[in-house]
């Protein structure tokens, strides 16, 4: 195998696929990345087993063949070395030379044959999702899902697909978000659960413009981005019924800056430790008080202004899953809703329009 590559599109290429592999794995083969070089340029695949990620860079070949090599390596030459074309040849041996203008690197690589075999992705897509739709709906839910290996279910990110309309639900059992987007995807109505993992690793690769394809395959389900190609396991087992959870009487409705907010809770988790780690919110008429403190670091109160005339209600939650959903809410407002201090708090946009957010947090006993 022999072929000269832009640096720009190698570097490109490798960094899509580098966080699929894994350095902690029983399998050393797993810590590599395979490289094909044919006519339409280097093809580079990564996969732990459950997501594969494929990557194409444009170069010039002058000799096809494949090879795998230490991915992490491969990833740091890359990265270091200067801008201009690199140059890679493999020798019979398996041996991966990698050079530039000033610099040759050498790196033991395996033979194609020894490394997992790549499940391919249809041609074509059964449905295609605009990418800008798909990750604004992770960055808004994915952070809830559980890591938990024991409640595997919670480990991924439920999507359901209508004709009209996606729905996705995360929750580790403390808290839950769910997002409804409208949607023109056509088609018939599909579940899944999606691994929280392969999740985050898709939106590093979403833009702004154009569709991802979405291709299912009997326990699978494959994207394809462009160039860029992804497939995963999807978790079986049957989701919790989401709809149980989100609060039905939540009658105190407080409106609030998102941003004062925000960083109102940053302040006074400066004050929490594990032990205590909640800030206790103070709802009465005209204002919100804030309130945090541990035996072993000290206190904090802060204040804030309201336009309510409900009655007074305390409930405290922990200031981390507070925080991960207004930093990735974008609104200017959100609803606090509320019931009494041991029902769950629900947070929303202010403004909903067509979409539906939700948050849902359960209360720290005061």
């Amino acid at each position: 195998m022999n072929l000269k590559c832009p640096k720009t599109n190698l570097l490109r290429a490798v960094s899509t696929v580098q966080n699929v592999v894994t350095g902690r794995t029983t399998l050393p083969v797993l810590s590599n990345i395979l490289l094909e070089a044919d006519k339409k340029g280097l093809r580079l695949s990564a996969t732990d087993l459950n997501i594969t990620m494929v990557a194409v860079a444009e170069c010039d070949v002058t000799a096809t063949g494949a090879v795998a090599v230490a991915g992490k390596r491969l990833a740091d030459i890359v990265r270091e070395l200067p801008d201009g074309d690199i140059e890679i040849e493999v020798d019979k041996d398996w041996s991966v030379t990698i050079s530039s203008s000033t610099s040759v690197f050498k790196l033991r690589g395996i033979p194609k044959d020894d490394f997992p075999t790549i499940q391919k992705v249809p041609d074509k897509a059964d449905i295609e999702v605009p990418q800008a739709v798909l990750g604004e709906m992770i960055r808004k839910t994915v952070f809830a899902a559980s890591h938990d290996e024991s409640r595997h279910v919670l480990n991924g990110l439920y999507v359901k697909l209508g004709a009209t309309r996606i729905t996705m639900v995360a929750t580790d059992g403390r808290r839950l978000t769910l997002f409804g987007k409208e949607a023109e995807i056509g088609g018939e109505d599909r579940e899944m659960i999606i691994p929280a993992k392969a999740v985050i690793e898709l939106s590093r690769v979403l833009g702004d413009e154009g569709n991802v394809g979405l291709s299912m395959m009997d326990n699978q389900i494959g994207f394809t981005i462009d160039g860029t190609h992804m497939t995963c396991r999807l978790i079986e087992g049957t989701f919790p019924n989401y709809e149980q959870v989100l609060p039905k009487k939540n009658d105190k409705v407080v409106g609030l800056d998102r941003t004062e907010l925000m960083q109102a809770v940053r302040r006074m988790s400066l004050v929490t430790d594990e032990k205590s780690n909640s800030v206790k919110f103070e709802v009465s008429p005209k204002q919100l008080v804030l309130t945090a403190g541990a035996a072993d670091v000290g206190e904090g109160r802060e204040q804030i202004s309201l336009d309510y005339n409900d009655e007074a209600i305390s409930i405290a939650f922990n200031p981390a899953f507070l925080l991960d959903f207004l930093k990735n809410e974008g609104a200017d407002e959100i609803c606090m809703e509320l019931g009494d201090s041991l029902s769950p708090g629900l947070f929303r946009p202010g403004e909903q329009g067509a979409d539906e957010y939700l948050y849902v947090v359960m209360p720290i006993k005061i």
